[in-house]
């Protein structure tokens, strides 16, 4: 399990915000080296995003509505919104809303990994068909989650990584009535 609780937030260069890194492959990888990432950001100013040549992004934003301007385009983006994807060496500049956002960001580099990130809520318990290499499941609820028959406690923002698992069980922590479970998948598969 990645517990949230455990991840140092890195200051920006630009003084706008933080990241705290989820998983990262290889394992202790540099922003320059790393295959694939995947972090947690806080943005509490309007500033650029870094540029990472070669590299595809996937944004979903977590808390919060941000504009970004992208390519001569400006898009609003909240929890709401699906996640975006764009390359990483494009001029990208954010500017929050009303107060600081949350955005998870998984980014893979391009030729040689392919990537999916998706959100899921579930009314109910359920079953989950992966078919990613490697998946992290990052909890925007309390869950219980269960692989191979090793059950898993996760807080909000807590992740597990998966490695080519086919199958894992989701449910709501919460025991009252009507309580959904909400999480993100970012999957990450070596391309063919």
């Amino acid at each position: 399990m990645l517990a949230a609780a455990a991840r140092a937030a890195a200051a920006w260069k630009n003084g706008g915000g933080v990241t705290r890194e989820v998983a990262v492959y290889p394992e202790g990888s540099a922003l320059g080296s790393f295959e694939w990432r995947v972090s947690i950001a806080e943005i509490h100013r309007g500033g650029p995003f870094s540029v990472f040549a070669g590299i595809d992004r996937h944004l979903a934003v977590l808390d919060g509505q941000v504009s970004l301007a992208v390519e001569g385009r400006t898009l609003s983006l909240s929890p709401d919104s699906a996640p975006l994807t764009f390359g990483g060496e494009l001029p990208v500049y954010a500017e929050p809303a009303a107060g600081p956002v949350i955005d998870l960001n998984l980014m893979v580099r391009r030729g040689r990994w392919r990537a999916e990130l998706s959100r899921h809520v579930l009314p109910q318990p359920g079953a989950l068909t992966l078919s990613a290499d490697t998946t992290i499941l990052i909890a925007l609820t309390p869950l219980r989650v269960t692989v191979q028959s090793k059950r898993y406690a996760l807080a909000r923002l807590d992740a597990l990584q998966l490695e080519e698992v086919a199958q894992c069980q989701v449910q709501a922590a919460a025991t009252h009535r009507g309580s959904a479970g909400a999480f993100y998948l970012a999957g990450v598969s070596r391309t063919p």
